[in-house]
């Protein structure tokens, strides 16, 4: 085992093909140089922006009780410095080290949402009723209430004024987030990272009062159409519990290729 901080050859060799963009956020973590990745260089890589983000698990299938043991240690090490982490992974590949963490280290672990894994290679024809406008200083109070809005649907959290005016503040001019207009700002999304091959989107929602016009379809379709236009293939993660988020990616062009499920730890 050995400690990576940074980008590394190695790690970017075992994550191929389809790997790279089920895991793309191992190639965010990779960017921030305070990260901590573990690996192996052969079967595994863990890796973790900090000790308050999610811990991120690729595994491939030549486990072994070796690799079995590093993980369990890694992991029980981690989980110490933080109890309340949240872990992603394949659930067919990690099982057997949350059984063993179960056993010897007495954690539980249970699933907090399973995320499907999207990439778009052509944007399907959408029809559009609106445009995108980019974040003017005019949209922050709509801004502001479509991030509360989320943060209610996606967390069931009841984010502060103060913190949705600060994140609007944030995106005042960004490049990466877009607004659909269709007389009133009424949905919005954005882009959160870039590599050289993919750019993955999040951040997607619509006003409660306007959904079901398909605005969000729009939005992603012109923003995923944009993106190709780059040069990049955009991805995304959806909540697999979520059937219309899903049709809406699907019939954008947007297809499945993986599923990633994050769990938390209950000690």
């Amino acid at each position: 085992m050995r400690i990576v901080t940074g980008n590394d050859i190695i790690i970017n060799k075992m994550i191929t093909g389809d790997n790279e963009i089920i895991f793309n956020l191992i190639s965010l973590i990779q960017s921030d140089k305070n990260a901590a990745i573990f690996t192996d260089d052969r079967s595994y890589i863990v890796a973790q922006t900090n000790l308050h983000t999610p811990i991120w698990i690729y595994l491939n299938d030549r486990a072994d009780v070796e690799t079995e043991n590093e993980l369990v240690q890694i992991l029980s090490d981690l989980i110490e410095k933080n109890k309340n982490v949240h872990i992603c992974a394949q659930a067919g590949y990690i099982q057997r080290v949350f059984n063993r963490l179960s056993g010897e280290k007495k954690y539980q672990f249970s699933e907090y949402m399973p995320m499907n894994v999207y990439v778009c290679r052509e944007v399907k024809s959408v029809k559009d009723k609106g445009k995108v406008v980019m974040p003017k200083v005019e949209y922050k109070p709509r801004i502001a209430l479509l991030m509360k809005q989320m943060a209610k649907d996606a967390e069931n959290y009841d984010m502060t004024d103060k913190e949705a005016k600060e994140i609007a503040d944030a995106f005042e001019n960004s490049a990466d987030l877009f607004l659909w207009e269709d007389e009133d700002i009424v949905a919005m999304a954005r882009v959160a990272h870039r590599n050289e091959k993919y750019a993955r989107i999040n951040t997607v929602v619509t006003d409660r009062e306007y959904r079901g016009k398909g605005y969000a379809q729009m939005l992603v379709g012109e923003i995923s159409r944009r993106v190709l236009d780059t040069g990049l293939l955009p991805m995304l993660y959806a909540d697999a519990r979520n059937p219309y988020s899903n049709a809406v990616y699907q019939k954008i062009g947007h297809e499945l290729i993986g599923v990633i499920t994050e769990y938390v730890v209950n000690t």
